[in-house]
């Protein structure tokens, strides 16, 4: 054919398959078909005839009389595999009947075979992957491989791996764990799983993630197991606005570095005291007018999750001071001038100052002096 523009330009030429058909017959959509099978389903294709005109009425059939491995739709032309021919490309032969008119046309359809034998057997996925705690015990199921195509032939097989860790039953492709596993001496796991039948071979690749466990247990730190408090150090701190009076800090370690909590294990019996779960800090509530017992013993706890650590703490309040203050010096000198005055006169002049040091924190300290020489 010759494409002409308004000038009589000649901008386009071809060539067009024309097929003669004769008066009132069905006329297909597309002069061959082509198919290509697919393993998971029956369904290969459909074939679509044109009718002469709204009166007709079309059906399918196959003329392949001796090929059993296909079927069609009477109705709609959808072409289905009965079962999977062997391996190798079938033509079909189709035609498209008018029931009214009389008149039918045939057509060649083309089936081509995946290229995947019958008997080729393949895993349901390239690469399996999971993870393990590494407290799994010996005996346990880590996975179970599975195939595209359940067959009974087909025999499972482990390579590249760690035979005194893992092992696969040839028949079920379930993978168990024979052995401890240490996630301080390898924390992952890669090898091969096979399949193999009469005629074919397949390979995946098996990955395993070990996890690490909890192993040790929290350690206290420079734990103070005997802390001493005077009243008068609980009576300075206390006011209508502070009702808290600070203890100990507990401070714990964990080899694994979860994170720590501490508990009360253990409280007073009127609840005196509390801790912070996060820092450890350990505070007396008290109260005015409130009476406390000499001695208190407290349990207490650190704990990251899975293992408690307990301590016991004795708490002694004493009526006196724990410390006598001490001079910051063992000698002072001072020096100082003489100056004429009247008799009547009394002058005081700073010759100094005198500085004490109390480890008892409230003590009241009073300076006094003692003797005087002159």
């Amino acid at each position: 054919f010759d494409v002409h523009d308004k000038l009589n330009h000649n901008i386009q030429n071809g060539t067009i398959d024309v097929d003669v058909v004769r008066h009132n017959s069905p006329i297909f959509r597309v002069k061959n078909y082509t198919f290509t099978m697919t393993p998971n389903t029956s369904q290969i294709g459909t074939i679509l005839a044109y009718p002469y005109d709204q009166n007709s009425r079309l059906v399918y059939e196959l003329l392949n009389e001796n090929d059993n491995n296909f079927s069609i739709d009477f109705d709609n032309g959808t072409i289905f595999a009965v079962k999977r021919p062997t391996n190798k490309d079938t033509v079909l032969n189709v035609i498209a009947r008018d029931l009214i008119y009389g008149q039918n046309s045939t057509i060649k359809v083309l089936v081509k075979s995946n290229n995947n034998n019958d008997d080729d057997i393949k895993f349901q996925s390239n690469i399996y992957y999971t993870e393990m705690p590494e407290v799994m015990p010996p005996g346990s199921t880590i996975l179970k491989i599975t195939t595209v195509s359940q067959r009974d032939d087909i025999r499972y097989q482990l390579l590249e791996h760690n035979e005194n860790l893992f092992h696969i039953d040839a028949i079920t492709g379930i993978i168990t764990l024979t052995n401890w596993l240490h996630y301080e001496l390898q924390s992952f796991y890669s090898f091969y799983v096979h399949i193999i039948n009469n005629s074919s071979f397949s390979q995946a690749i098996i990955e395993i993630d070990v996890k690490d466990y909890n192993n040790h247990a929290p350690i206290f730190i420079n734990l103070n197991s005997h802390i001493e408090l005077s009243k008068i150090y609980i009576e300075s701190q206390q006011s209508e606005e502070n009702k808290k009076i600070f203890v100990t800090k507990l401070t714990a370690y964990d080899l694994d570095q979860n994170q720590l909590m501490y508990h009360l294990m253990e409280n007073s019996d009127e609840n005196l005291f509390e801790i912070n779960s996060q820092t450890g800090i350990i505070m007396l509530i008290t109260h005015q007018q409130q009476f406390l017992s000499s001695r208190y013993e407290l349990k207490v706890g650190v704990t990251d999750g899975l293992y408690v650590t307990v301590a016991l703490l004795s708490i002694s309040i004493s009526d006196y001071s724990l410390n006598r203050p001490t001079f910051d010096q063992t000698m002072y000198t001072f020096k100082y001038r003489v100056e004429s005055v009247n008799e009547n006169d009394i002058i005081y002049k700073q010759l100094g100052q005198i500085r004490a040091i109390d480890k008892d924190n409230g003590d009241d300290l009073k300076y006094e002096l003692i003797e005087e020489r002159l």
